[in-house]
């Protein structure tokens, strides 16, 4: 789980890059030497490079929910059903990934109910953890620190 989280921090500072270089170059401030329809060009290259970075990271979110959403599962201390619907939005992020780079034209259809199962997904555990998870977690310490 860790190491699927590790890969993607390199990605996403290349990617981070890539959107700087293209605001610069939108900005003038680098490539003055360049036609203006040649830097719009490349800046737009750099843009596009970094929706396909998304795209191939979205698989690397969806592979990350998949172990959370089975330890979720199994832990006892979270109500299983988030674990069930992190493991679902972990295959829609997979799903929805692999139809937008394989199949664009298709990715229009997929990408709403990837985002609703990834949504219901994500947001639930975090509501449930910022809200009730707290206490229980302050609860169970309390009782065992008693023992």
């Amino acid at each position: 789980m860790v190491a699927l989280v590790l890969v993607q921090i390199p990605a996403v500072f290349i990617m981070e890059a890539l959107n700087i270089t293209s605001l610069m170059i939108f900005k003038g401030e680098i490539l003055q030497t360049f036609e203006l329809n040649q830097r719009q060009d490349l800046a737009m290259l750099f843009l596009k490079i970094n929706d396909y970075g998304t795209l191939t990271l979205e698989m690397f979110w969806g592979l990350w929910l998949l172990p959370f959403g089975l330890l979720v599962y199994k832990s006892g201390f979270i109500p299983r059903i988030f674990g069930i619907l992190l493991i679902i939005a972990g295959i829609a992020y997979v799903t929805g990934s692999f139809v937008a780079l394989l199949f664009p034209s298709y990715s229009t259809f997929v990408n709403q109910p990837t985002l609703l199962l990834v949504a219901i997904g994500e947001i639930s555990i975090t509501l449930w953890l910022m809200i009730k998870g707290v206490k229980n977690n302050i609860s169970t310490i309390e009782k065992q620190y008693r023992q």
